[in-house]
């Protein structure tokens, strides 16, 4: 029993050396020279670097009900706004004139009427004529 162990120890050690020795000179193979770094913790960025085009899954074309020059902005570009919110401000000097003008029109006009109706009252105007008024 003895004789089979020691048997079976020689061979193993055959085998070993057989499989790390250098075929060409008989000798051990060197060990493999790697390079060894400390562990440290650190963030990973997911960031991919290519080339394409962007296209936004929907969009909104912006028109205003009149014409006129832009004077201010009161959003800023992929800001969320809710329904009914003012975008943009217009310059609204001609539409203040225009309002001005209508409202000096409408008071000559009811000058006009309550000074017909007094000529009516009087029987200086007839009605007709008043009605033209």
């Amino acid at each position: 029993m003895k004789k089979a162990i020691v048997a079976l120890l020689v061979v193993a050690v055959a085998i070993g050396w057989w499989l790390t020795r250098d075929t060409e000179s008989g000798a051990m193979a060197p060990p493999q020279v790697v390079n060894v770094i400390a562990p440290r913790d650190a963030q990973l960025a997911n960031v991919i670097e290519a080339v394409g085009t962007a296209e936004a899954q929907a969009s909104v074309n912006v028109v205003s009900e009149v014409d006129g020059r832009l004077v201010k902005v009161l959003f800023r570009e992929g800001q969320q706004v809710e329904a009914g919110a003012v975008l943009a401000k217009l310059d609204d000097r001609q539409a203040r004139a225009a309002l001005a003008r209508a409202e000096a029109e409408r008071m000559d006009a009811e000058a006009a009427w309550k000074r017909a109706r007094q000529l009516q009252s009087s029987q200086v105007l007839s009605e007709a004529e008043a009605d033209t008024l």
